[in-house]
This record gives C-alpha cells, structure tokens and sequence, in this order.
C-alpha cells in the first residue's frame, strides 16, 4: 500500500523534490492551493477555504520539543486572558487544563491521533524524511512546520465557523498563545500545484 501510495507521489516532480530536500532544509516557502471544504446544502453547498497562499515556515524541528517549550508557556497563561462573549471563567479553565494535559501526553508520547493507521514514515531512497508522512492510500505527504508568515495570493470564499463549544474555543484561543500555536500540517499533493523554494540558512 505504502508503495503504491509514493507511486503516485512521484507524479508531481516538485512534490518528490522537495520532500527529497526536506532533511537539508531549514526555511521553506511553498506556495499553494489550500483543500478547503465543502460547505453548505443545496444550491449553498460548495467549497470555500480553497485560497491559494504564499506560506513561509520553518521545518527540521523537534515536535516534542515544541510541547515542552509550549507547556512552559502555558503555565504563564491566566485562562481569563481568553475570556469573549462566547467563553465564560469556566469554559476558560476547563480549556486551560485540557491543553496542558494534551501538551504532557504528547511530551510522553502518549497522545496518539485516532489516524495514525491511515498514515505511514515517509520514506524517499532508504531514507525515513523527518516531519513527514504519507497517506497509505491517496499517496498525499503532509508536511510539520511551523508558521512564520502567510499571505494570500489568491482569494477564496472564506471557511463558515465550526460550531464548537466554549471549552473548545477556549482551548483554541489559548493554543494560538503558545509556541504549538504556530505549527501546522502541510498538505502537498499534485492536485494543489505546489511550487517550493528552500534554504538550509538559520
């Protein structure tokens, strides 16, 4: 499966290249089209999120790392500094307290994600790349990084609002106050027509 899975990786050249380099690489551009989502019912259903942006980030990182240095900050972070109109006290802290749990369970590696089955190392010439993985059965790597800047070169319909709870939408605003709040996961697949550059300078 894994093996089919790089097959159609090797489809797009610049995809198979740049995951080539991401051992060598420091700080990354890519520009692409984002997947979205379909959003909406009937006439209203359509997708929306699908901008296509410039992205710069940094990759070659210790995720582990990231959480430790994220749970040091967390402790400096009053769970009223997140307080809206839609978050009260003790959404608040009950968002506070589940991150810090996520953050300890991650640095014990004890935080696994329910897709992890669907997901395998990426493995380019013998070669297991850091940061990336693929998926078994579209053949799509994603990419750890972290985010320095992102601007939108072409626009798209912005994504609705989720419809999350207060405690989740706490945990979310006090994540984005955290180291970890600048990591993402890359999704590069020909269908996105990625276009890299990349550097190994710090």
């Amino acid at each position: 499966m894994v093996n089919a899975a790089l097959e159609l990786l090797k489809q797009n050249r610049a995809v198979a290249e740049f995951v080539a380099t991401i051992p060598r690489a420091r700080f990354v551009s890519c520009e692409y089209t984002k997947v979205g989502k379909v959003q909406g019912r009937g006439e209203d259903k359509r997708r929306r999120g699908n901008a296509r942006v410039l992205l710069s980030v940094i990759c070659g990182f210790s995720y582990r790392r990231l959480c430790e240095r994220s749970l040091d900050a967390l402790w400096a972070v009053d769970p009223s500094d997140v307080l809206c109109d839609v978050v009260d006290s003790q959404s608040a802290k009950l968002g506070w307290e589940e991150l810090r749990e996520s953050l300890e369970r991650s640095i014990a590696g004890e935080n696994e994600s329910t897709t992890d089955e669907a997901f395998a190392p990426l493995i380019v010439d013998g070669e297991v790349i850091p940061g990336a993985r693929v998926h078994v059965e579209s053949g799509t790597v994603y990419l750890q990084a972290l985010r320095v800047h992102e601007k939108t070169v072409i626009n798209a319909e912005p994504l609705r609002p989720a419809n999350s709870s207060p405690k989740t939408i706490a945990k979310r605003r006090l994540r984005k106050r955290l180291p970890i709040g600048r990591y993402i996961s890359i999704r590069l697949s020909p269908g996105q027509e990625p276009r890299f550059s990349f550097t190994s300078e710090v």
